[in-house]
């Protein structure tokens, strides 16, 4: 079961909570994938029953950040993206 690790001031120190969560939404995951939310709202988009969350430009800066992230990190520098234009267009 997931578990929660709180340190409130009173009582003092350190508690752990077990947090319930279906085991269904536990296996849909996250990382490297999409969670049973993010599969429900992509259905609702297909069904055109709301617009999607994030624009194409949205995912294009995530992926131009994350990028510039491990440049970073790999020579020390600022990586400078204030003349990075997404071509996005379509």
């Amino acid at each position: 079961m997931p578990q929660v690790i709180v340190s409130p001031r009173e009582p003092k120190g350190p508690r752990l909570l077990e947090v319930p969560v279906d085991p269904d939404l536990l296996a849909a995951g996250d990382h490297n994938g999409s969670t049973f939310y993010q599969h429900q709202g992509f259905a609702r988009v297909v069904a055109g029953a709301q617009a999607p969350e994030v624009s194409l430009t949205d995912g294009w800066w995530a992926v131009a950040i994350g990028m510039a992230a491990q440049e970073s990190a790999r020579t020390g520098q600022v990586v400078d993206l204030r003349h990075a234009v997404p071509d996005v267009t379509m």
